[in-house]
């Protein structure tokens, strides 16, 4: 066990995400603490006083040029050569929520929060959302097989189609968790309203009414045997 008792360099004891960088490091975003790097055995924080002006981490990519991006409450972040930087959203966010970063196929990086910002060669340009604002913030990105970019919001499931981001009706609440499985079907996690799977065009849903110990799912994973995980409010 790892907490602030016996690493100090652990400011919380609230992790929020984690990433496993292709050099077998570890970085670790906490709620408050800021992000903290686990290597050979040692933890070394970068808080503010190393450039992070938000100490709530709420998630980390690796991209393809093994830059490490930081998603925060206020503000996008970059470790490039060890060095923290605020990455400049503007003119389309002055201060940017992000709760989920990705990297597609094309290598652009697209970042969620209080806006859709996608990042490449030609630098930034937001992605517009159906809906209320209210209800575009977003919390979950993911990338199919197909190539297709799904978006999880406060009010629900997007889906590009043709550049122009659509509604999924079927999907309903807050989606915090997107997975895809080897066979295809796309898993989707949401806030109250229990689990998604969309496969062969159909949608199944299972909740606390079914053999969920909650409906309210935080997380997906799928392990080498290809069975699914499913974490939830309950267990």
């Amino acid at each position: 066990l790892y907490n602030h008792a016996n690493v100090p360099a652990l400011a919380d004891n609230s992790v929020f995400c984690i990433l496993a960088a292709r050099d077998g490091s570890l970085w670790i975003g906490t709620e408050g603490g800021g992000l903290v790097h686990f290597k050979d055995g040692v933890f070394h924080p970068y808080t503010q006083t190393a450039g992070l002006s938000n100490g709530f981490v709420r998630s980390l990519l690796e991209d393809d040029q093994g830059r490490i991006w930081i998603g925060t409450d206020n503000g996008l972040f970059q470790l490039v050569h060890d060095q923290l930087q605020q990455v400049n959203t503007s003119p389309y966010a002055s201060s940017l929520a992000v709760h989920a970063i990705v990297e597609d196929r094309e290598h652009r990086v697209w970042a969620g929060g209080s806006a859709l910002l996608v990042f490449d060669q030609a630098g930034v340009s937001t992605k517009r959302l159906p809906g209320r604002d209210s209800e575009n913030r977003v919390k979950s990105i993911f990338e199919t097989q197909d190539g297709t970019i799904w978006v999880g919001t406060v009010g629900g499931l997007n889906r590009l189609v043709k550049g122009t981001f659509r509604p999924i009706e079927q999907v309903k609440g807050t989606v915090r968790t997107l997975l895809q499985t080897s066979d295809g079907a796309l898993w989707i996690g949401s806030i109250g309203h229990g689990l998604y799977r969309y496969a062969n065009g159909h949608f199944s849903r299972w909740t606390s009414a079914d053999l969920l110990p909650s409906s309210t799912v935080l997380s997906l994973f799928t392990d080498a045997q290809q069975q699914v995980w499913i974490g939830t409010q309950e267990g």
